[in-house]
């Protein structure tokens, strides 16, 4: 039996409905959650700062995302002009709301920025657990799931049941549960029947790292009203080293077009491990060149340029996934990639040339 060993302090209520809803892209729900977070410290303000400080996301893509959660009732965004310079206010809701007021609201009072958490059918998520940089979107997501379902009765937590759920494949889904592993928030245990053969995992789901490590984190724009400041980052020595070696994947990115990297919302350190980082660095770089060759691929991205778009964001992430499980974690008898580039090169076009139909693939799932 799975189990979840619910945070007792400094916790977050994050709705379930909100967790398994796949009309709101990934990163979008990783943004609620932080906003949650952030609502509930005792004097913060939020800002587009803050929010890319907690994120590692662009400006751009930070607005775009907000701008889902208003069209999709789950957030109300007001501004008042103050001494010359806009003034923000937030309201998150745990259920979406349908009163019409989609757009940012101006008015003359603003009022008090708030989460209103739901009373029911939520998981209380630590909020070291959420502020952490270092943990992928997908992971976090996987996390959730887990969280969520443990201990539910009739409910599977096999990997291809989560897979189906959350519209990854299987293989992605294993590979972030062994990362959360590692990170000290789950561990995994092989059950077996009464006659020895093996049974589903069970799997103990922890709310803070159990290897006593404080992640990759940032205090944002956090003061003293902070209660859940954070304690420690990584070790100056690990990240110097990692800089100096990301200046160097980075360059497979030289001559990718700016509109490009700003759509995908282009990191340098997406990705802890070196290896995905430089397959994450090469699927941008394909796309901006199918961008620069193909006509097709240039016109499919042009119409997604809008800082309210995040398809070709999505593109990108979703394929960088796909490539780092089948370069990197392949299964034994699969048939080796002599051609990384040009196999990248023929999922980023793939996707962006059908992604309609991958859309329909993921909702019917």
């Amino acid at each position: 039996m799975s189990k979840y060993l619910t945070p007792s302090r400094h916790y977050i209520r994050i709705p379930n409905e909100l967790i398994a809803d796949r009309t709101l892209p990934e990163m979008v729900r990783v943004l609620y959650c932080i906003m949650a977070y952030l609502l509930s410290i005792p004097g913060f303000v939020i800002t587009i700062g803050a929010l890319r400080k907690y994120t590692g996301k662009s400006a751009a893509t930070i607005s775009a995302a907000l701008s889902v959660l208003r069209k999709h009732g789950y957030l109300r965004q007001y501004r008042s002009c103050c001494s010359g310079k806009w003034v923000w206010a937030y309201v998150l809701f745990s259920e979406p709301q349908n009163d019409g007021l989609n757009a940012i609201q101006q008015t003359r009072q603003l009022p008090s920025s708030k989460y209103v958490a739901p009373k029911s059918g939520y998981t209380k998520v630590s909020g070291s657990f959420i502020r952490r940089k270092d943990i992928h979107p997908t992971s976090k997501m996987v996390y959730l799931f887990l969280a969520a379902h443990a201990g539910k009765p009739g409910f599977s937590l096999h990997t291809w049941a989560i897979a189906e759920v959350l519209g990854h494949s299987e293989q992605t889904i294993q590979r972030h549960i062994r990362k959360l592993s590692e990170q000290g928030y789950v561990n995994a245990t092989q059950t077996r029947d009464s006659n020895g053969r093996m049974g589903a995992m069970a799997y103990t789901i922890y709310s803070s790292s159990v290897n006593g490590s404080a992640g990759d984190v940032s205090t944002g724009d956090a003061s003293a009203g902070d209660v859940l400041a954070v304690e420690s980052s990584k070790p100056l020595n690990q990240s110097n080293t990692l800089t100096e070696e990301r200046i160097e994947v980075s360059q497979a990115l030289q001559g990718c077009p700016a509109e490009v990297t700003e759509a995908c919302d282009w990191i340098p350190n997406r990705y802890s491990n070196l290896e995905e980082q430089h397959i994450y660095d090469v699927v941008i770089s394909c796309i901006g060149k199918l961008y620069l060759g193909n006509n097709d691929v240039r016109k499919f991205v042009c119409e997604h340029l809008s800082t309210e778009d995040l398809t070709i964001c999505e593109i990108a992430d979703r394929t960088t996934e796909i490539c780092i499980e089948r370069i990197l974690h392949s299964k034994k008898d699969a048939v080796a990639i002599a051609n990384r580039g040009g196999y990248i090169t023929e999922v980023c076009k793939d996707y962006i040339l059908h992604w309609a139909d991958k859309q329909q693939e993921f909702e019917s799932i």
